[in-house]
């Protein structure tokens, strides 16, 4: 069953689900630290990215909130037991790459 609004918050308390975001959110971090420095916004992206690496479960609830807001509702569906949602990992860390910038300040 699609999942609605408050479905979609109550995701910011699911262990599994943050889980998920927090090992996407790392990955991120590691691709655009690594990235060409002619990047448009590199260098505050890559500042960014190293608040990240160092610190994942402080930056964990900001980016969570931001996956969510992303999430398509009509069609996630709420999966294992109540303890995360079908997105795949690679939505996810599309996800988070769509709102890097924003988080970052780029």
């Amino acid at each position: 069953m699609a999942i609605v609004v408050n479905d979609a918050q109550n995701l910011l308390t699911l262990p599994m689900f943050l889980a998920r975001v927090q090992y996407e959110m790392c990955v991120t971090a590691s691709n655009v630290y690594s990235e060409a420095s002619g990047t448009v916004g590199h260098v505050k992206r890559a500042a960014y990215a190293s608040l990240v690496a160092n610190n994942p479960t402080g930056y964990l609830p900001n980016v969570a909130q931001m996956v969510v807001t992303q999430l398509p509702l009509a069609s996630t569906n709420i999966i294992n037991s109540g303890t995360d949602v079908d997105t795949t990992n690679a939505s996810i860390a599309n996800f988070i790459s769509a709102v890097w910038n924003l988080l970052a300040g780029a």
